[in-house]
């Protein structure tokens, strides 16, 4: 009697892979959303680094894994991601952050941490899979960065015309207001402005994403067709009031971080562009848009931004930073194995670091101001060195892959490492 045929997942494997692209864009589509839930608390009161939330992305992230490994299964993840080295790399980075909770002193607090880096990372392997086979092009996930970042920016220049949010609490606007405690404002005209937020918690986090705008903007400036075709103008022109749109709500969200890098990635852009004969005429156009687009923001929110680039090592936010350095490099040379991800904040309180730094007010306990220094104090000095060299890796093997269209990627993962100099919320 010949045996009975296996049942066959091919259908369901094949439904599920058609919702694969749909599933991506939803994921990024919700990674701008600051909507959350409160799950839990580990100290009395309520603090923003001592506590578990549940994200709207969180949702959205869960599912594209889900279809993801249903559709390809783990096999899906193991081709190569640039070699080796990275592959090496980012096992001990991953390692090292999962020993690092067995030192935490909250170790839900920690877990929790290690499996959202986790499942950040397996979502990015697998995107990586769908963009080398072809599954996803660059090309829309570079239209839809560009897209969001404009609607960002548009609610950013509503949230600083009006000083005050536009009720958008739903999709994660924060409570703000020049006169709300907490809000991050600058001193300008006699008086504190309110800085531009989107619907994320910190301006910094908007400047953030609006530069992955900015830099996908680059990459569809070059892929435009010639200006000759109708087609090709009217693309030209919903460019460049996009690129303008991002530029203004860089601009008001008054990140001087994201301002530096800004200027010296596009440099970096132009000078490469310029260099390839099939660039460079596009280049040249940028070029001269980028350089009028400065100068009327420039022109009409001078009386802020120039107030803004003054800098002087007496101001809060240089004198914190140094701080939170201070107390981060004293963290490592103690606890050179870390003290568990996620509990840098709740381990520095325990001990009493932040009093002993002068900082003895509630809302300066947060998270050191490096997300290098970050990450060493909490997986320890081998699990940073990891990270770095898949940086370092991944950085190199991006730029070396030549020409101004490739270039975009390795620009957007190199404004992240920089700013990580400056913040901490990338970790």
């Amino acid at each position: 009697m010949p045996p009975r045929p296996a049942m066959s997942l091919r259908l369901p494997s094949l439904s599920a892979n058609k919702l694969l692209p749909p599933s991506l864009w939803l994921f990024l589509f919700s990674l701008p959303l600051g909507t959350r839930k409160l799950l839990w608390r580990f100290t009395a009161g309520f603090d923003e680094y001592e506590a578990v939330f549940l994200y709207a992305s969180d949702f959205f992230l869960i599912a594209f894994l889900v279809l993801f490994f249903f559709a390809r299964g783990f096999d899906g993840l193991g081709k190569k991601i640039g070699g080796n080295f990275i592959a090496v790399s980012l096992f001990f980075l991953i390692l090292f952050s999962a020993f690092s909770v067995l030192a935490a002193d909250y170790l839900l607090l920690s877990f929790f941490a290690a499996i959202r880096l986790v499942l950040t990372i397996t979502a990015a392997l697998a995107a990586a899979a769908l963009l080398r086979d072809g599954t996803v092009k660059f090309e829309r996930v570079a239209l839809t960065l560009a897209a969001l970042s404009v609607v960002q920016s548009l609610i950013g220049f509503g949230q600083f015309a009006l000083q005050g949010g536009l009720g958008l609490k739903f999709l994660g606007e924060p409570e703000i207001g020049p006169l709300v405690g907490g809000a991050s404002k600058i001193l300008a005209g006699g008086g504190k402005l309110l800085r531009a937020y989107g619907t994320f918690p910190h301006p910094n986090i908007l400047a953030a994403f609006l530069l992955s705008g900015l830099f996908s903007f680059y990459y569809l400036w070059l892929k435009l067709p010639p200006a000759g075709q109708i087609a090709g103008l009217a693309k030209r022109l919903a460019a460049a009031l996009g690129l303008f749109a991002v530029l203004a709500g860089l601009a008001l969200s008054f990140s001087r971080a994201a301002w530096f890098v800004a200027a010296l990635l596009t440099a970096v852009f132009l000078i490469r562009s310029f260099w390839a004969a099939e660039t460079r005429k596009k280049a040249a156009a940028l070029l001269f848009l980028l350089a009028a687009f400065v100068l009327i923001v420039g022109k009409t929110y001078g009386f802020a931004l120039f107030h803004r680039v003054q800098l002087s090592s007496s101001e809060p936010a240089v004198v914190y930073r140094l701080a939170y350095n201070e107390l981060g490099a004293a963290i490592v040379k103690s606890k050179p194995f870390g003290v568990g991800i996620g509990n840098q904040v709740i381990y520095a309180v325990k001990n009493e670091l932040y009093r002993k730094s002068g900082m003895a007010e509630r809302w300066q306990w947060q998270p050191i101001h490096n997300i290098y220094l970050l990450m060493a104090a909490e997986i320890g000095v081998l699990g940073f060195l990891a990270f770095l060299l898949f940086a370092w890796r991944l950085l190199f093997a991006a730029f070396a892959n030549g020409g101004s269209f490739f270039m975009i990627p390795a620009l957007m993962l190199a404004a992240l490492l920089l700013l990580g100099f400056f913040d901490h919320f990338l970790w």
